[in-house]
């Protein structure tokens, strides 16, 4: 995504007051100038945040926010249906897919989701001692 220099970065947190938007489901290609011609069409925008596949979009007035929600959820935007949702709490922490690692199998047993309990030998994890063969 190229940035223009007047664009804010949202680091989330405080209330939106209604006016915050959540645009999930957003293709790979599309840039901030094309979100903000769309959705400035709705009414002036205080602040634009986009990341691969979603942004974070906050009008001036919740009532652009509740007009942009109306028009633009589902519009098919390069190919994909946007998803447009008054952003929340749990939206604004919203991030790629957790990745599972060698620390998570430590917490779960080692399963790593292989439905068998990560049973390893007696001790649970990695190959059996040389005292436990």
């Amino acid at each position: 995504f190229s940035r223009q220099p007047n664009t804010m970065v949202y680091q989330g947190g405080e209330d939106g007051h209604g006016r915050r938007i959540f645009v999930g489901n957003v293709n790979y290609e599309v840039n901030e100038d094309e979100l903000r011609d769309h959705f400035g069409k709705y009414g002036d925008i205080s602040m634009l945040s986009a990341k691969e596949g979603f942004a974070f979009i906050e009008y001036t007035d919740p009532n652009a926010a509740t007009d942009a929600i109306r028009g633009m959820h589902n519009f098919e935007m390069k190919g994909r249906g946007l998803r447009v949702e008054l952003a929340t709490q749990k939206t604004e922490d919203r991030g790629p897919p957790m990745r599972r690692d060698r620390r998570d199998a430590d917490r779960d047993g080692g399963n790593f989701g292989r439905g068998d309990g990560g049973n390893f030998g007696e001790r649970g994890r990695g190959p059996p001692r040389q005292s436990e063969r």
